[in-house]
């Protein structure tokens, strides 16, 4: 149980000696154990006892914190991590290094295209209606990995992936069910049932990636694709783009097997919402999907560090972990 997700009212979620107590107003309370969490997701009104959080934070375990209408994430909390200074001084000096930038930005872009190319190409032998709307995606997309290979310049890089994207989320729409009302990527606030979907996934992913990037002792405000910005974790933003074709390819399984429905979804000030029903059947299914996942964002988080130049940070690999206090603690 990696992850454990609280969507439901008026929960009290209490710390017993090593396990989770969650109690509701009906029913017996639930009882998880504390070793088995790696992260906890609340997405309602409830209250979490500070025990809860210390323990987690011991543990090395995160809480993320979303919006219960919305989906947005409010705030993601975790304990001591990965305590290499020296590794993250590695990654400001490879952050000044426009070249570097422009080289791992190039791999990004070109595995981001890639999963999409193969996304269309599951989808050919499946909808052999839509053969020609899925050739025309693979094609923009297979011009736009041989443009990516070429590209001297992160702006460039970006203009091929706004081109790219329109083409991919047209074929994307051809294979959806048509009551989904799905015609391109839209958001904040989504305006249809599966961009609802997507920006919840998205969301997902993004923690996801947000703590694979903390556990390999990385900073997640600096990235190499995304520029700095205020509040944006940009490399979690980039390692999030190498799987988004994931999320993408799970969200169009639950419509196509009608897992997911657009009558499960309300529209509410212009913005489309999952409802109840909706949420619980996403939430299940997205674990399932991101159980494999959450390893190779690790291992694409550490492979990153490998990347990265100007020596080694061996001299720092001894740092302290999330149980132990560094030696300067008075």
């Amino acid at each position: 149980m990696p992850a454990v997700y609280v969507d439901r009212r008026d929960i009290r979620i209490e710390y017993a000696p090593g396990v989770l107590v969650l109690r509701g107003p009906d029913g017996p309370p639930q009882r998880i154990p504390l070793a088995q969490v790696d992260y906890l997701l609340t997405r309602s009104n409830l209250s979490i006892d500070t025990a809860v959080l210390t323990h987690l934070a011991e543990q090395g375990s995160a809480v993320l914190l979303m919006d219960g209408r919305a989906g947005n994430r409010v705030a993601y909390v975790d304990g001591y991590r990965h305590g290499s200074a020296a590794r993250r001084i590695r990654q400001y000096r490879a952050h000044l290094d426009p070249a570097f930038r422009l080289r791992m930005s190039r791999l990004l872009m070109i595995g981001k295209l890639r999963s999409q190319h193969r996304l269309l190409r599951e989808a050919l032998p499946q909808r052999p209606d839509q053969r020609r709307n899925l050739l025309r995606g693979t094609q923009s997309l297979r011009a736009a990995m041989s443009s990516a290979l070429r590209t001297d310049s992160i702006e460039r890089l970006r203009g091929i992936e706004g081109a790219a994207a329109a083409a991919y989320f047209s074929a994307y729409a051809a294979i959806l069910p048509p009551d989904c009302g799905f015609s391109g990527r839209n958001r904040r606030p989504p305006r249809d049932p599966v961009n609802a979907a997507l920006s919840l996934g998205y969301s997902l992913l993004h923690a996801d990636a947000l703590r694979a990037i903390r556990l390999a002792g990385l900073d997640p405000m600096l990235g190499v694709y995304h520029d700095l910005a205020p509040g944006r974790d940009s490399l979690a933003c980039d390692l999030t783009e190498l799987h988004r074709a994931g999320v993408d390819r799970l969200v169009w399984r639950l419509f196509a097997e009608r897992e997911l429905r657009a009558d499960q979804f309300e529209s509410l000030n212009g913005a489309v919402l999952m409802k109840k029903a909706a949420r619980g059947s996403f939430y299940p299914a997205y674990e399932t999907w991101a159980a494999a996942r959450r390893t190779a964002l690790l291992q694409r988080a550490l492979a990153y560090v490998k990347a990265l130049p100007h020596g080694s940070d061996a001299a720092d690999e001894g740092a302290p972990g999330p149980s132990e206090e560094p030696p300067c603690s008075p």
